[in-house]
């Protein structure tokens, strides 16, 4: 009864938010999570607990909107995204190798992060000009952005 309820709740607070955001991002690429958990199966079981299972899912999943790159950053150390990277190499040959970059982060600034985010934002742009996704997205129903009080 307490998961039922605690579903509901979760459900209808999500659905407030996106009616308050509505028009203001891709909603085509808003993904289930019975779609993740769905589509994670080649890479990390669905029942896995834990950040993989989605991660690798959502992944998946957008490919198929369309999307030119997937950046997963991670903390550090961290067992679940170093699991989800452990896998980046065979979703990327299932992918049609959609540039992907695997960062963990610790906190201390590093150049070498710029850098590998740029060389991933060009391959992102190249891929995207190849596969013909490079034209600017066109939301249909962009309100302004809300005034902050």
């Amino acid at each position: 009864m307490k998961s039922k309820i605690q579903q509901y709740a979760q459900t209808f607070s999500a659905k407030r938010l996106q009616q308050s955001l509505h028009g203001m991002y891709d909603e085509e690429r808003e993904i289930e999570l019975h779609e993740m958990l769905d589509s994670c199966g080649p890479y990390i079981h669905k029942h896995y607990d834990g950040d993989p299972a989605l991660n690798l899912g959502n992944s998946v999943a957008l490919f198929k909107t369309g999307i030119s790159g997937i950046a997963n950053i991670l903390p550090f150390t961290c067992m679940p995204g170093t699991v989800v990277t452990a896998v980046a190499d065979q979703f990327k040959r299932d992918h049609d190798n959609i540039p992907y970059v695997s960062i963990a982060y610790d906190g201390q600034e590093d150049t070498a992060i710029d850098l590998r985010l740029q060389a991933f934002m060009h391959q992102a742009r190249e891929f995207a000009k190849q596969k013909g996704h490079d034209e600017p997205v066109k939301w249909t129903k962009m309100k302004e952005m809300p005034q902050m009080p």
